[in-house]
Parts: C-alpha cells; structure tokens; sequence
C-alpha cells in the first residue's frame, strides 16, 4: 500500500481484447488500518483525497493515474 501526499484520480483501463479486467484495490486510513476493498472494472474511476491506496490486478490491467502537483520523488508517497 501506500499513502499519497497529493489527491489522485485513477481511471481503470483493460488490456485484454475482450474488454473485460478485474483489479482490486484496499483502502486505508492516514493511520494505516485497511478501512475498505473493492473490485474494480473496466471504465471504473477513484478519486484518493487521504489514506493510502494499494492495488492487486487480478487479470491484465491498464491503469491511467492523474495527481494534482508536481512529482516529487522520494517524497511523493510512503509505501507500507
């Protein structure tokens, strides 16, 4: 997982021929206790304001992730 410094809007893509995906994603709190998991689908789009995020791609997946500011690495996120 990891925890965001900047507010994220992910769009969730396919890469299989037949339009079909699946991908989960867990959801934690600043405190870094899982809070939610849901299964996302193709067109499927999040808006990460707080917490932290974590994905597993259960078949092959395209992912379009937009931030709001400058990258800044090494100090953008916090993996845990």
């Amino acid at each position: 997982m990891t925890k965001a410094g900047t507010g994220r809007t992910i769009k969730v893509s396919t890469a299989t021929a037949s339009g079909k995906g699946r991908r989960g994603v867990d959801f934690s709190n600043d405190e870094r206790q899982l809070v939610s998991t849901r299964e996302l689908r193709e067109g499927d789009m999040i808006l990460t304001v707080g917490g932290g995020h974590g994905f597993r791609m259960l078949e092959d997946t395209v992912l379009l992730e937009i931030k709001q500011g400058a990258y800044r690495a090494g100090a953008d996120r916090e993996r845990f």
